[in-house]
């Protein structure tokens, strides 16, 4: 068989894909973002317990308080579970999914611990 230069360049970026983790993202989306997501949400929290006035409502904090975990596992989720094995559109969406997935079954429990008039809400 005769190969073409466009066939020969075809079977290189073939042979590259199977050896890099997605070529359509830039480096910097492969790269760790450990220190600057944990800087993120340090100053988030600094932000809410700094700036925002504080509630004597037990509900409304105890509300904000379960946000704020789900917000702060999601994220550190994202970043330090290991990839599965799905590679597209990206791994970290494939580590979201999977933190939403451990809240939801998270969820469930505590459901099963509940009165069946209060899991209804």
């Amino acid at each position: 068989m005769k190969q073409t230069p466009s066939s020969g360049r075809l079977a290189c970026v073939i042979v590259s894909m199977q050896y890099s983790l997605c070529l359509c993202f830039p480096t910097h989306c492969r790269r760790a973002h450990t220190v600057s997501a944990g800087v993120l949400i340090a100053l988030g929290l600094i932000y809410v317990a700094v700036v925002e006035p504080p509630s004597s409502d037990t509900v409304y904090n105890l509300q904000r308080g379960v946000v704020a975990v789900v917000i702060v596992f999601i994220l550190i989720g994202i970043i330090h579970f290991p990839n599965g094995p799905f590679v597209r559109p990206h791994p970290a969406f494939w580590r979201l999914v999977l933190c939403v997935l451990i809240l939801y079954i998270l969820l469930l429990v505590f459901m099963l611990f509940q009165v069946s008039y209060c899991s209804q809400y």
